[in-house]
Protein backbone atom coordinates (compact mmCIF):
# COMPACT_ATOMS: atom_id res chain seq x y z
CA UNK A 1 0.00 0.00 0.00
CA UNK A 2 2.83 2.11 0.90
CA UNK A 3 4.59 1.99 -2.93
CA UNK A 4 1.05 2.62 -4.20
CA UNK A 5 0.92 6.18 -2.39
CA UNK A 6 3.86 7.37 -3.37
CA UNK A 7 3.14 6.31 -6.91
CA UNK A 8 0.54 8.51 -6.78
CA UNK A 9 2.04 11.13 -5.35
CA UNK A 10 4.08 11.17 -7.41
CA UNK A 11 1.90 11.04 -10.55
CA UNK A 12 -0.92 13.38 -8.98
CA UNK A 13 1.60 16.09 -8.49
CA UNK A 14 3.09 16.00 -12.19
CA UNK A 15 -0.51 15.32 -13.54
CA UNK A 16 -1.16 18.55 -11.29
CA UNK A 17 1.46 20.47 -13.26
CA UNK A 18 -0.54 20.53 -16.50
CA UNK A 19 -0.59 24.29 -16.70
CA UNK A 20 -3.66 24.61 -19.28
CA UNK A 21 -3.44 28.89 -18.81
CA UNK A 22 0.00 28.84 -19.57
CA UNK A 23 0.18 26.58 -22.08
CA UNK A 24 -2.93 27.88 -23.68
CA UNK A 25 -1.48 31.72 -23.70
CA UNK A 26 1.50 30.82 -24.77
CA UNK A 27 0.10 28.99 -27.68
CA UNK A 28 -2.22 31.10 -29.05
CA UNK A 29 -1.76 35.02 -27.95
CA UNK A 30 1.88 33.71 -27.61
CA UNK A 31 2.21 35.31 -24.09
CA UNK A 32 2.76 34.36 -20.75
CA UNK A 33 -0.54 34.63 -18.49
CA UNK A 34 1.51 34.93 -15.61
CA UNK A 35 3.16 38.22 -16.99
CA UNK A 36 -0.01 39.70 -16.55
CA UNK A 37 -3.25 41.47 -14.22
CA UNK A 38 -2.56 39.47 -10.82
CA UNK A 39 0.12 37.11 -12.12
CA UNK A 40 -1.91 33.69 -11.43
CA UNK A 41 -2.42 30.49 -14.13
CA UNK A 42 -6.02 30.67 -13.45
CA UNK A 43 -9.19 31.04 -15.15
CA UNK A 44 -10.29 34.11 -13.42
CA UNK A 45 -7.13 35.89 -15.02
CA UNK A 46 -7.51 34.51 -17.94
CA UNK A 47 -10.84 35.60 -18.62
CA UNK A 48 -10.08 39.20 -17.80
CA UNK A 49 -6.29 39.45 -19.64
CA UNK A 50 -7.35 37.32 -23.08
CA UNK A 51 -11.51 36.46 -22.79
CA UNK A 52 -14.17 34.30 -22.16
CA UNK A 53 -12.91 31.33 -24.66
CA UNK A 54 -9.63 30.84 -23.45
CA UNK A 55 -10.86 31.07 -20.14
CA UNK A 56 -13.25 28.39 -20.33
CA UNK A 57 -10.83 26.28 -21.52
CA UNK A 58 -8.68 26.92 -19.06
CA UNK A 59 -11.56 25.85 -16.75
CA UNK A 60 -12.38 22.91 -17.95
CA UNK A 61 -8.83 21.56 -18.59
CA UNK A 62 -7.63 22.32 -14.90
CA UNK A 63 -11.55 20.68 -14.47
CA UNK A 64 -10.53 17.42 -16.12
CA UNK A 65 -7.36 17.21 -14.81
CA UNK A 66 -8.22 16.99 -11.22
CA UNK A 67 -10.59 14.72 -12.03
CA UNK A 68 -8.77 12.39 -13.70
CA UNK A 69 -6.17 12.39 -11.32
CA UNK A 70 -8.49 11.19 -8.92
CA UNK A 71 -10.30 8.62 -10.99
CA UNK A 72 -7.04 7.04 -11.63
CA UNK A 73 -5.27 7.27 -7.70
CA UNK A 74 -8.40 5.84 -6.86
CA UNK A 75 -8.31 2.75 -9.29
CA UNK A 76 -4.74 2.15 -8.20
CA UNK A 77 -5.61 2.12 -4.26
CA UNK A 78 -8.66 3.04 -2.94
CA UNK A 79 -9.93 6.14 -1.05
CA UNK A 80 -6.35 6.62 0.65
CA UNK A 81 -4.82 6.85 -2.67
CA UNK A 82 -7.48 9.26 -3.71
CA UNK A 83 -6.73 11.36 -0.80
CA UNK A 84 -3.15 11.71 -1.61
CA UNK A 85 -3.68 12.23 -5.48
CA UNK A 86 -6.03 14.79 -4.97
CA UNK A 87 -3.78 16.71 -2.96
CA UNK A 88 -0.79 16.23 -4.73
CA UNK A 89 -2.46 17.60 -8.25
CA UNK A 90 -3.72 20.44 -6.13
CA UNK A 91 -0.19 20.96 -5.36
CA UNK A 92 1.30 20.53 -8.37
CA UNK A 93 -1.12 23.38 -10.03
CA UNK A 94 -0.17 25.42 -7.56
CA UNK A 95 3.35 25.35 -7.10
CA UNK A 96 4.60 23.60 -10.72
CA UNK A 97 8.56 22.50 -10.61
CA UNK A 98 8.99 23.28 -14.15
CA UNK A 99 7.18 26.98 -14.32
CA UNK A 100 9.06 27.77 -11.13
CA UNK A 101 6.53 26.89 -8.98
CA UNK A 102 4.00 30.03 -10.23
CA UNK A 103 1.17 28.89 -10.85
CA UNK A 104 -2.85 28.35 -10.02
CA UNK A 105 -5.21 28.88 -7.00
CA UNK A 106 -6.41 24.83 -7.53
CA UNK A 107 -10.24 25.94 -7.44
CA UNK A 108 -10.93 24.03 -10.76
CA UNK A 109 -9.00 21.50 -9.96
CA UNK A 110 -10.32 20.81 -6.84
CA UNK A 111 -14.12 21.16 -8.42
CA UNK A 112 -12.63 17.98 -10.43
CA UNK A 113 -11.90 16.10 -7.86
CA UNK A 114 -14.93 16.55 -5.81
CA UNK A 115 -16.50 15.89 -9.44
CA UNK A 116 -14.65 12.69 -9.82
CA UNK A 117 -16.24 11.54 -6.67
CA UNK A 118 -19.41 12.63 -6.31
CA UNK A 119 -20.72 14.35 -9.62
CA UNK A 120 -24.09 15.30 -8.16
CA UNK A 121 -22.57 17.58 -5.34
CA UNK A 122 -19.92 18.88 -7.86
CA UNK A 123 -22.58 20.42 -10.09
CA UNK A 124 -24.75 21.81 -7.52
CA UNK A 125 -22.45 23.72 -6.03
CA UNK A 126 -21.16 24.77 -8.86
CA UNK A 127 -24.62 26.09 -10.11
CA UNK A 128 -24.95 27.84 -6.42
CA UNK A 129 -20.81 29.21 -7.15
CA UNK A 130 -22.08 31.00 -10.34
CA UNK A 131 -25.50 32.33 -8.44
CA UNK A 132 -23.07 33.84 -6.04
CA UNK A 133 -20.26 35.25 -8.11
CA UNK A 134 -23.28 37.40 -9.89
CA UNK A 135 -24.70 38.26 -6.90
CA UNK A 136 -21.89 39.51 -5.44
CA UNK A 137 -19.52 40.11 -8.34
CA UNK A 138 -16.38 38.22 -6.55
CA UNK A 139 -15.01 35.05 -7.88
CA UNK A 140 -13.15 35.07 -4.91
CA UNK A 141 -16.26 34.63 -2.74
CA UNK A 142 -17.43 31.96 -4.85
CA UNK A 143 -14.36 29.97 -5.19
CA UNK A 144 -14.46 29.87 -1.04
CA UNK A 145 -17.76 29.33 -0.69
CA UNK A 146 -17.32 26.55 -2.75
CA UNK A 147 -14.60 24.54 -1.49
CA UNK A 148 -16.00 25.27 1.76
CA UNK A 149 -19.57 23.62 0.54
CA UNK A 150 -17.36 20.49 -0.48
CA UNK A 151 -16.11 19.67 2.47
CA UNK A 152 -19.14 20.05 4.41
CA UNK A 153 -20.51 17.73 2.05
CA UNK A 154 -17.93 15.84 2.12
CA UNK A 155 -18.62 15.19 6.27
CA UNK A 156 -21.76 13.15 5.05
CA UNK A 157 -20.44 10.77 2.57
CA UNK A 158 -19.55 8.84 4.93
CA UNK A 159 -15.72 8.04 3.72
CA UNK A 160 -12.52 9.82 5.81
CA UNK A 161 -10.45 9.69 3.52
CA UNK A 162 -12.42 11.77 1.83
CA UNK A 163 -13.60 14.28 4.47
CA UNK A 164 -10.23 14.58 5.20
CA UNK A 165 -8.85 15.03 1.49
CA UNK A 166 -11.56 18.36 1.37
CA UNK A 167 -10.37 19.18 4.43
CA UNK A 168 -6.71 20.16 3.23
CA UNK A 169 -8.03 20.99 -0.32
CA UNK A 170 -10.43 23.76 1.47
CA UNK A 171 -7.79 24.86 4.06
CA UNK A 172 -4.73 25.15 0.68
CA UNK A 173 -7.62 27.36 -1.44
CA UNK A 174 -8.06 29.46 1.27
CA UNK A 175 -4.15 30.00 1.72
CA UNK A 176 -3.84 30.94 -2.05
CA UNK A 177 -6.95 33.29 -1.50
CA UNK A 178 -5.22 35.00 1.27
CA UNK A 179 -4.65 38.34 -0.79
CA UNK A 180 -8.01 37.90 -1.84
CA UNK A 181 -9.85 37.27 1.67
CA UNK A 182 -7.36 40.69 2.90
CA UNK A 183 -8.98 42.83 -0.13
CA UNK A 184 -12.46 41.37 0.80
CA UNK A 185 -11.93 42.46 4.51
CA UNK A 186 -10.94 45.82 2.87
CA UNK A 187 -13.51 46.31 0.64
CA UNK A 188 -10.57 46.68 -2.21
CA UNK A 189 -11.04 43.36 -4.44
CA UNK A 190 -11.62 43.81 -7.92
CA UNK A 191 -15.29 42.75 -8.93
CA UNK A 192 -15.39 40.37 -11.85
CA UNK A 193 -18.67 41.44 -13.52
CA UNK A 194 -19.82 45.61 -13.89
CA UNK A 195 -17.61 48.57 -15.26
CA UNK A 196 -15.18 48.63 -12.35
CA UNK A 197 -14.56 44.49 -13.25
CA UNK A 198 -13.81 45.94 -17.05
CA UNK A 199 -11.53 48.59 -15.83
CA UNK A 200 -9.48 46.17 -13.94
CA UNK A 201 -9.72 43.84 -17.00
CA UNK A 202 -8.40 46.01 -19.41
CA UNK A 203 -5.34 47.22 -16.58
CA UNK A 204 -4.53 43.61 -16.95
CA UNK A 205 -4.16 43.44 -20.22
CA UNK A 206 -2.12 46.96 -20.44
CA UNK A 207 -0.12 46.21 -17.63
CA UNK A 208 2.51 43.87 -16.74
CA UNK A 209 1.99 41.60 -13.39
CA UNK A 210 3.34 43.13 -10.40
CA UNK A 211 4.49 39.79 -9.15
CA UNK A 212 7.14 39.87 -11.61
CA UNK A 213 10.72 39.90 -10.66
Amino acid sequence: MAFKIIVCAVLAYFLGTVQTAIILSNAIPKQDIRNFGSGNAGTTNMVRTFGWGLGALTFIGDLVKGALTTVICGWIGGDWCMFVGGIFCVLGHVWPIQYGFRGGKGVASTFGVMLAINPLVAVITFAVCLIIALITRFVSVASLFGVAAFFVASLFMGRLAVALLFLVLMLLVFFTHRDNIKRLLNGTENPFFGSKAKAAAAASRSKPSRNLK
